[in-house]
């Protein structure tokens, strides 16, 4: 049940829950009303914990009131006078109170402010093979002079995984309104695997990519505000570059429906060789909860998951701020945002026009 209709009472322990199951009212035992997330985190309390509470109740008149022992008050929310009204727990995760015409007369203002780039889904627009399945096989090969004789000197290795270029043709074909391949396996040579790794080269934006690769990992680099940093002159650090530099250009531009391709520290050390230890993914929505993100990703590792993410807290840059995945064991320490620019693809003999 996600609502209370005139009428309708919620006794101690009862509950309502939003549709998708993420948030839930409840009339607890020590007296309070509170609205809880998945986790029991909370998010609105009528801060009436320690009164003797018997019942909530959504009466005719369109006040929703609790009474204590003998019909006694304790809490409404001041909505009487609009009969017909009644409550609602939403999946925005809002607690709202509507009249009889849908208007809203009062809400918890708890909703979770929640976008997604329109038409993209990993399982669908994304490619259906692995990263971490690259066979061995370079990513490509250097030709010396003919004097040097007819030799091909192999450069990198793609099991090393070629995730900046998967994100990079994703978002690539997106804007093309192509769909990918529809092959599971993880290709070697062809003009597929080597568009793939020209976008892959492209995705670390030389010199620039690398150099900012590397300030990032560099153990000096603290994860936290420093008195130095806070005036001026120290780096910033890992979380304020995430909260406050990175994210809300992110949001921006998911908000105007664009893909984020995004690379991911998840090492610190000063050895370049070390470069090959971070990774990348594609945001393509998120939720903001308060101050609780949930970045909704496609990750190269992870094909055909439409259901990955990476959250972390906004509330605090100044200090270390944890950021989790749901998919990967990986810790990341930081991320930023490599510049892509279009390309149209080469290969696009191989996918299919998006509604064909």
């Amino acid at each position: 049940m996600d609502r209370l209709l005139p009428g309708q009472s919620l006794p101690v322990g009862g509950t309502i829950t939003a549709p998708n199951g993420k948030t839930t009212l409840i009339l607890q035992g020590d007296g309070n009303l509170v609205l809880y997330r998945t986790g029991n985190v909370p998010r609105w309390a009528s801060n009436t914990d320690g009164r003797q509470v018997n019942i909530l109740e959504m009466q005719q008149d369109g006040n929703l009131v609790m009474y204590g022992p003998g019909h006694s008050y304790v809490w409404d929310t001041g909505t009487d006078g609009h009969y017909g009204a009644w409550l609602i727990v939403q999946n925005d995760g809002n607690l709202v109170i509507y009249d009889a015409a849908g208007r809203a007369l009062w809400s918890s203002d708890t909703w979770i402010r929640q976008h997604s780039v329109p038409g993209f889904t990993p399982s669908v627009n994304a490619f259906h093979f692995s990263n971490s399945r690259f066979p061995d096989c370079p990513l490509f090969n250097l030709i010396p002079p003919i004097p040097f004789g007819n030799i091909k000197i192999p450069v990198g290795n793609a099991s090393n995984g070629v995730c900046g270029g998967m994100v990079f043709v994703v978002r690539d074909l997106f804007e093309s309104k192509m769909l990918p391949p529809a092959t599971t396996t993880s290709p070697c040579g062809g003009t597929m695997y080597n568009y793939l790794v020209d976008r892959f080269m492209a995705s670390f934006n030389l010199p620039g990519g690398l150099t900012t690769y590397m300030t990032l990992m560099n153990p000096a680099l603290p994860d936290h505000e420093t008195d130095m940093s806070k005036i001026g002159l120290a780096p910033r650090g890992r979380a304020w570059r995430m909260i406050k530099d990175e994210w809300p250009k992110m949001q921006r531009k998911l908000d105007s429906n664009q893909l984020v391709p995004l690379a991911l520290v998840q090492t610190k050390s000063i050895n370049p060789v070390d470069l090959g230890e971070n990774h990348a993914v594609l945001v393509y929505g998120y939720e903001l909860d308060g101050t609780d993100l949930s970045l909704k990703v496609y990750d190269p590792n992870f094909p055909d998951v439409n259901n990955a993410t990476i959250s972390f807290s906004i509330a605090n840059p100044d200090n270390t701020t944890q950021v989790f995945r749901s998919h990967g064991s990986k810790r990341i320490w930081c991320f930023f945002q490599p510049f892509y620019t279009f390309s149209r693809p080469t290969f696009i003999h191989a996918a299919t026009p998006v509604g064909s």
